[in-house]
């Protein structure tokens, strides 16, 4: 995934709000057209998501997340 790759391994199981579509496909593709990245992309906005298992499950991945070095 396109996380674990920029972000470091401990991000991929990380839970993305938003639709299931956005794969990160048509930002591959436009790479592999050519396209030149630009920007940072070694950083993100991030903020916990509470609902049912609020208790243990933000907890457990607040405390496994980590930057990447």
């Amino acid at each position: 995934m396109l996380r674990a790759q920029y972000l470091g391994p401990s991000w991929d199981p990380a839970k993305v709000r938003g639709t299931p579509y956005s794969t990160g496909a048509a930002l591959l593709a436009a790479l592999d057209a050519g396209a030149q990245p630009a920007g940072h992309w070694s950083g993100l906005s991030a903020g916990t998501v509470f609902g049912r298992k609020a208790g243990t499950e933000a907890g457990r991945l607040a405390s496994t997340l980590a930057p990447a070095t």
